[in-house]
């Protein structure tokens, strides 16, 4: 979990950004802490470090401009990389079997 900055348009929100073991990432108010989105977890996902700070979650059909209060972007991307990447490989598994093949 970690406080950011969401960036949309012309509006910037603090959101809590909380990573469960799902994987699943929602954001949080965190005065009100009330749920008020969540960034689909996919094995299309990837994290662009734009600076110590800044970084994008990229996802199919958004992307989401974040910025880390903290200074520390690359705990995302380094947190999210295998993730993905397990993601990825329950969702297609490398078959050993050549099935279907004479």
């Amino acid at each position: 979990m970690g406080l950011v900055v969401k960036k949309r348009k012309w509006t910037a929100k603090k959101r809590n950004l909380i990573l469960t073991d799902a994987p699943r990432m929602v954001y949080v108010d965190p005065k009100k802490m009330v749920e008020k989105g969540e960034i689909p977890f996919s094995d299309q996902l990837w994290v662009e470090l734009r600076s110590d700070r800044n970084f994008i979650i990229h996802v199919p059909k958004r992307n989401y401009v974040l910025e880390d209060i903290n200074c520390d972007a690359k705990k995302w991307a380094d947190v999210l990389t295998p993730l993905v990447i397990q993601f990825r490989d329950k969702q297609h598994p490398a078959s050993g079997s050549s099935a279907g093949s004479s």
